[in-house]
């Protein structure tokens, strides 16, 4: 299929994706049933902060996936004697020691 075939039909879908997301105000975007990206509002003066504020969202949300890891396995019981030991031990064995 060229590219001049499915032009218009993007076009024509996208047009449909911003009348959805001006009346609902987001819009998943999914392929094969499975979400792939988020359409939200922002604007040109919002920008920066609107990407700052996506990005602190999804720190926060590894550290909690770290943190609920952690308290799984128990690593977050690990003095800090434990974890210079761990740190040494890991050294020793990049350095071939």
């Amino acid at each position: 299929m060229s590219a001049a075939n499915v032009l218009p039909r993007v076009r024509e879908q996208l047009g449909d994706v911003w009348r959805i997301r001006e009346s609902e105000g987001e819009v998943v975007v999914t392929s094969n049933g499975k979400p792939i990206a988020l359409i939200t509002p922002t604007s040109e003066s919002s920008l920066e902060d609107d990407l700052r504020a996506v990005r602190r969202a999804r720190a926060v949300a590894a550290l909690e996936l770290l943190q609920m890891a952690s308290a799984k396995s128990g690593a977050d019981q690990l003095t800090d004697e434990d974890i210079d030991e761990e740190s040494l031990t890991g050294r020793r064995a990049r350095n071939g020691a």
